[in-house]
């Protein structure tokens, strides 16, 4: 997502550029680091590459706890639910043990499966093309653009999805601290 405003056009309020964001979620979205990792990028640079915003849990669920809800999404789509990631996941799982790799439950965390981070990932061969925007910490570092590719998914947890690219070729699946800005991708109705 590339958005400054709800469905409803309510403004969505970009956090501090320079500032920790103190742990504490404020409903804040920012753009991705530039090449450097070390601040924003320019929004000309954002929207060449499409690399989209990251945002904070509450601003992605548009403050909604309930999985499915449409959050920042446009009409007619909704921030993915834990199940459909997974259903994802089970898509493009190639291992025979993609059940035990992926089940429906949110218990079961780490790193996941074995090639499905590469195949989600831009250019890989599941045509999803996660982008490795990264993400923003609550201390105001950004973190791993061009690495690594998160997203959340609308769980009231905060789970999200996550592969890093440096690290390995699998997916991880937790809970993370709502503060964090991370990446929306959304899906149809």
């Amino acid at each position: 997502m590339m958005t400054t405003k709800y469905p409803d056009g309510a403004a969505i309020t970009r956090g501090p550029v320079d500032a920790t964001w103190g742990g504490t979620d404020l409903g804040y979205y920012a753009y991705p680091p530039n090449t450097s990792n070390n601040a924003e990028e320019t929004l000309a640079n954002i929207i060449a590459n499409k690399l989209g915003f990251v945002y904070q849990w509450s601003a992605a669920m548009k403050s909604s706890t309930v999985a499915g809800s449409q959050g920042i999404c446009p009409t007619g789509w909704h921030i993915p639910t834990h199940n459909e990631w997974t259903t994802l996941e089970r898509a493009v799982c190639t291992s025979g043990t993609c059940a035990t790799d992926f089940p429906y439950n949110t218990t079961t965390t780490g790193w996941r499966g074995t090639n499905e981070g590469t195949a989600l990932k831009s250019g890989g061969t599941s045509g999803f093309n996660g982008l490795l925007a990264g993400c923003r910490q609550t201390n105001g570092s950004f973190y791993n653009r061009g690495v690594d590719f998160r997203a959340w998914s609308s769980v009231g947890n905060a789970w999200f999805r996550y592969s890093a690219f440096d690290q390995t070729t699998k997916v991880y699946r937790s809970e993370i601290n709502k503060a964090y800005g991370v990446s929306v991708r959304c899906i149809k109705n």
